[in-house]
């Protein structure tokens, strides 16, 4: 397998950081309703709505209810409080991963959009740009990643050309 190069990698992850750079500050921890729905997202204020609401339908068990997480998370996708849609910090799974790469290929990436390059943002972050052993997983997904950024960088190269 050929990897794009280091001087190319670090092209790339600096045009992922500075395309994302208006949606960093809007980062919020990611919370869920414990007692509730633990698989939803939300943000602290969003998060808070929902266990007063679980706790006024069910006022029996209201104590069950609370406010969790507030930490660094993992997640098998870039996550979003379901209520107001504001974008949650968490990092992604290796499933997550394999996704977003695997999303890109299939519907191609927005060199202008902030929200895919925080999600290669995500995608580098956790898992680098070359594999930490011979996994045939592990090899398929960098095999993939490269093939998404030589598109890209072919992109970027050609302006008028789409990403696809």
């Amino acid at each position: 397998m050929k990897f794009i190069s280091e001087k190319d990698q670090e092209k790339l992850f600096k045009m992922f950081e500075d395309g994302a750079q208006g949606i960093k500050v809007a980062l919020l921890p990611e919370h869920w309703a414990h007692g509730g729905d633990e698989g939803l997202s939300y943000c602290l204020k969003c998060c808070k709505k929902e266990v007063a609401q679980l706790r006024k339908e069910d006022p029996e068990n209201k104590d069950d209810y609370y406010v969790d997480g507030g930490w660094g998370t993992e997640g098998d996708s870039i996550a979003f409080c379901e209520t107001c849609e504001a974008l949650l910090d968490n990092s992604l799974t290796d499933y997550g991963s394999e996704e977003e790469v695997r999303h890109f290929l299939e519907h191609g990436f927005d060199v202008n959009n902030e929200y895919d390059c925080y999600s290669m943002t995500r995608v580098i972050c956790g898992h680098g740009w070359r594999p930490w052993d011979d996994k045939e997983s592990d090899l398929n997904f960098y095999e993939d990643l490269h093939k998404l950024c030589k598109r890209i960088l072919g992109t970027i190269a050609n302006p008028g050309k789409r990403c696809s």
